[in-house]
């Protein structure tokens, strides 16, 4: 079995992977309809958002597992998180990196996998978004292409901050359950447009100044999402934002 390696980054990244607030939340329906999808799309009984902790991957969606999280050392996704692109394994019973997996030798059987890594503004890989079958399959380009697409709305879920800084009220929820669905760049410009009144209207009432920047934290990973550069690129502390990922 080969075990995925980790990354030359894994100090920072776990650090980011930390900074998202994600591990060991509740539920969230962002993305759950995203897995949900997944699921029913390519037809498989399982789909997953991972993310990948220091020795295990914790999954914060889950459909088709009874489990919440697996070690890393035997994890499909741990080696997913290592390159740009979709990591496919068409039988990982005749795959010489996964037949004596535990995972697949055993419960629940894994003979097909294909994840997509989920990455932060900054290009920082945290998790992925995977379909497993128990049986052997193909997957074609369009299958990729649906996979990339998914992958995009998934990303866009990691952008939005699970708690708050103290003394910052609670983002607007219709706000929050409409980023997975703006994959337009217009409809995002507008979103940082709406970001930008919301916090600084806040900020302003209650004169906390001391947060701004957690403000510019959370705009950078927002703006992350946006194609062409903004004004805002320009401001202090800002990082410039990726490039996003094409389709396959």
């Amino acid at each position: 079995m080969l075990s995925p390696i980790k990354p030359q980054d894994e100090k920072q990244r776990l650090k980011r992977l930390e900074e998202t607030g994600l591990l060991d939340s509740e539920d969230e329906e962002r993305f759950d309809r995203i897995t949900r999808l997944a699921k029913r799309l390519f037809n498989v009984p399982i789909a997953l958002v991972s993310l990948i902790d220091n020795d295990r991957q914790w999954f914060k969606s889950c459909f088709g597992l009874t489990v919440r999280e697996t070690s890393r050392d035997i994890s499909f996704c741990g080696h997913t998180i290592l390159g740009d692109q979709p990591f496919v394994v068409k039988d990982a019973s005749l795959d010489p990196r996964f037949a004596d997996n535990p995972l697949v030798a055993g419960d629940p059987h894994i003979r097909f996998y294909a994840g997509h890594p989920l990455s932060l503004s900054d290009g920082t890989n945290v998790g992925t978004l995977c379909v497993i079958d128990t049986q052997p399959r193909r997957f074609s380009q369009e299958d990729l292409r649906f996979l990339n697409d998914l992958a995009l709305l998934a990303e866009s879920g990691l952008m939005i901050p699970t708690a708050m800084p103290k003394g910052i009220a609670p983002y607007p929820i219709w706000l929050t359950c409409c980023v997975p669905i703006c994959a337009s760049r217009m409809c995002l410009r507008g979103l940082v447009a709406m970001s930008l009144c919301y916090f600084f209207t806040v900020l302003a009432a209650k004169k906390q100044k001391t947060h701004s920047s957690a403000l510019r934290a959370w705009l950078s990973d927002l703006i992350g999402l946006i194609a062409i550069p903004t004004p805002f690129h320009l401001a202090k502390g800002l990082q410039t934002a990726r490039p996003p990922r094409t389709a396959v």
